[in-house]
């Protein structure tokens, strides 16, 4: 028996990946269909990166995926701006201690206003990312994870599916914010004779100033990366995916779980950073 299947052995592997390759088709011909008139704006960037194998690998990776996420516009943000403004002004007069009256005053301010800021209409990212944010999005990425001295040897499958990824949370802003960060600590990951833990601490020592709400206004939706600097206070959740754009913009994998149940406290469902 082993005789005869031995020499079927590539064969098998050759079916395999034709059937791969078959379905990654099938796929992104099914966003592009899903896109409707966005369509024309995502084949602008595969036909972009004709010229480009990897580039364009990480494009259609990146279209094929797209479908079911979903997002706010710069127009919710600008929405929200009074209440940011008014948020930190609070935390500015109690210089940002978090504070019973700090609490109280926050949370009221939430209760009062909420109603007036918090609707917001989630758009299918398939149907309005347009072609410049894509190319920019890819361009950085590559650059970013090439120049990481301690992922750039890692397969291009895993940058594909946790550097690459534009989106750790739904209902958030597609924006600049990735660029922001890179601009901010392009070169920080660069030298790998350094201890990784040490490299990635006191990059989030620069901004342990992001605190958890301690529950006041907890849910007061914070829709990007600037707001959330602006406010300095936000769930578990905020903080997991402020820190997966940092560290993905400097070529770093990484991805958000879950904390089912805490082993000392009732409750869970905490969104965790991961490197």
């Amino acid at each position: 028996m082993r005789k005869n299947f031995l020499p079927k052995l590539p064969l098998l592997l050759a079916a395999l990946l034709l059937s791969c390759s078959s379905l990654d088709e099938s796929r992104l011909e099914q966003a592009l269909v899903f896109a409707g008139s966005n369509r024309e704006e995502l084949e602008k960037v595969l036909e972009h990166y004709a010229g480009e194998p990897e580039k364009l690998s990480a494009a259609r990776f990146l279209i094929m995926n797209m479908p079911g996420h979903t997002g706010v516009d710069s127009s919710c943000v600008e929405n929200m701006r009074p209440l940011y403004e008014a948020h930190a002004g609070i935390s500015e007069k109690h210089q940002w201690e978090r504070s019973s009256e700090w609490y109280r005053e926050i949370d009221s301010l939430w209760r009062k206003e909420r109603f007036r800021f918090q609707a917001s209409f989630s758009r299918q990212d398939v149907r309005t990312v347009k072609t410049a944010q894509l190319i920019r999005e890819i361009d950085r990425s590559l650059k970013a994870w090439k120049e990481n001295a301690y992922t750039r040897d890692g397969s291009f499958e895993d940058f594909c599916r946790y550097v690459l990824p534009y989106r750790f949370a739904e209902g958030t802003c597609f924006d600049q914010a990735r660029d922001t960060f890179y601009r901010r600590h392009a070169s920080i990951f660069g030298d790998n004779t350094k201890d990784f833990r040490e490299v990635t601490d006191s990059l989030h020592r620069l901004y342990s100033g992001l605190m958890h709400n301690n529950w006041a206004a907890a849910s007061m939706p914070i829709y990007n990366a600037a707001s959330f600097e602006k406010v300095k206070r936000g769930s578990c959740d905020d903080k997991a995916w402020y820190n997966c754009l940092m560290m993905s913009a400097l070529g770093m994998g990484v991805a958000v779980d879950f904390v089912p149940e805490w082993g000392n406290r009732v409750g869970g469902i905490a969104g965790t950073a991961w490197s």
